[in-house]
């Protein structure tokens, strides 16, 4: 006889069940499932529905549709790193693209870890200042010291 793990002297008794209480206790089973997955549907239609809430409200704060998205992806790295963990692979790639990449033509929350890559190793974002520079300006010699402001003066050297 087999003892409970309580040490009890009762023994463990099995019960046979019959046809008819498996098929019951089945579509039971069957239910509950189907419950529970009617349940986390409607519980992912309600996330849904707040994050493009979310995310209309972003862009009329940035008035900027891009810039809403590419502040979004930004989030999830730095709420890990807030948190005092790693972002994962693909968080890092999302936001140095995010933050980096001309990207064009790509959603970046959607895009897959190659197109990622891809767009990481593309053009960069950048200010494009129309100055010219300066032909008076003086050529930079490490370790020289300048004098004075006025560009006919020669550097002297350092001692």
């Amino acid at each position: 006889m087999a003892r409970d793990v309580a040490g009890d002297a009762r023994p463990m008794v099995c019960t046979l069940r019959t046809a008819a209480d498996r098929k019951r206790r089945r579509l039971w089973a069957a239910a509950s499932a189907d419950n529970a997955i009617r349940s986390l549907a409607t519980q992912l239609n309600h996330a849904r529905d707040k994050l493009l809430m979310l995310e209309d409200a972003l862009a009329q704060v940035c008035q900027n549709a891009e810039l809403a998205q590419r502040l979004a992806v930004v989030a999830p790295a730095l709420l890990a790193l807030i948190s005092g963990s790693q972002p994962t692979y693909k968080q890092k790639l999302a936001r140095n693209v995010a933050l980096h990449a001309v990207a064009k033509n790509l959603d970046i929350a959607a895009a897959t870890t190659s197109q990622l890559r891809a767009a990481q190793k593309g053009p960069r974002l950048q200010c494009n200042h129309s100055k010219k520079l300066n032909p008076r300006a003086l050529v930079f010699v490490p370790g020289t010291v300048w004098a004075a402001a006025a560009a006919d003066e020669l550097p002297r050297q350092s001692q």
